[in-house]
């Protein structure tokens, strides 16, 4: 009896699982090709983007900072409470991976009294301000 086939895969969905791969365990900026062998012998090979010099490089989260944005989705948390939501309060602050790298990018900010937070998913006290409060 044949075994039965397994549900096809996009190319799209297997480039973007590769992809979230190599930024969460290879930070530097790569350039990933993937050569497929086929049952029957036929290879595919994906294309190589071009990259312009000038382009500046798209910030990809690791699966630690996906975590932490996660986390911060509608609610503000201090420092405690975010490592143990995320598991690992020791790599809040290391570079690269960590909460630097998100505040650059203006995807976490800092209240003085609540602590870290989304600014595109603000928790509800911050949610009618543009800017915190620091009075």
């Amino acid at each position: 009896m044949p075994k039965p086939r397994q549900p096809a895969v996009t190319m799209e969905r297997l480039l973007d699982a590769v992809r979230a791969y190599v930024a969460a365990h290879h930070p530097r900026r790569l350039a990933v090709r993937l050569r497929i062998d086929l049952d029957d012998g036929e290879r595919i090979q994906t294309p190589v983007p071009d990259v312009s010099a000038g382009e500046e490089d798209v910030f990809v989260p690791t699966a630690f900072q996906c975590g932490i944005l996660d986390a911060l989705d509608g609610r503000a948390l201090r420092t405690d409470a975010l490592g143990a939501e995320v598991g690992d309060r020791g790599r809040l602050f290391r570079r690269p991976g960590g909460l630097p790298e998100l505040r650059e990018q203006g995807l976490v900010d800092n209240h003085p009294r609540l602590g870290y937070y989304r600014p595109d998913a603000p928790p509800p006290p911050l949610a009618d301000t543009s800017e915190p409060d620091v009075t």
